[in-house]
């Protein structure tokens, strides 16, 4: 989880009047991981995810669980870069940058921009699932 993003998709959210609960709106902030989300089977109407799936463990085991949590019906809005399979030139560029991510969190004494970056443990070269 990237706490560091709340007060921004809050923001976001108030500006685009889903926090109004005067026209029936109720939006909740739910902190977790992706592999175990801490919410009831079928409770969501939507989840929202951007550029999670590069950092988790278990990619089919978060996917399995926005399936349960959604309600029938339920939208999974997402986002995500994964290892391009349409442009070489793209996926050359995501695995340049997929080692120096992995420099970065494997640097004995990391810079402070080094630790940031290894903190969110994304991984630009990930295959999509198949």
């Amino acid at each position: 989880p990237n706490a560091s993003m709340e007060p921004f998709a809050q923001r976001s959210a108030a500006d685009a009047g889903f926090m109004d609960q005067s026209h029936g709106h109720k939006l909740r902030f739910v902190k977790g991981v992706a592999e175990e989300l801490p919410l009831h089977t079928g409770s969501a109407d939507v989840v929202v995810s951007t550029a999670t799936l590069c950092s988790v463990s278990d990619a089919t085991r978060a996917i399995s669980e926005i399936r349960r949590v959604l309600k029938p019906g339920g939208c999974f809005l997402f986002v995500e870069h994964v290892l391009s399979k349409t442009s070489p030139d793209l996926a050359e560029k995501q695995c340049q940058a997929a080692e120096m991510l992995r420099q970065a969190r494997d640097a004995p004494n990391p810079t402070e921009q080094q630790a940031k970056i290894a903190t969110y443990g994304c991984r630009t070269d990930l295959r999509t699932l198949e």
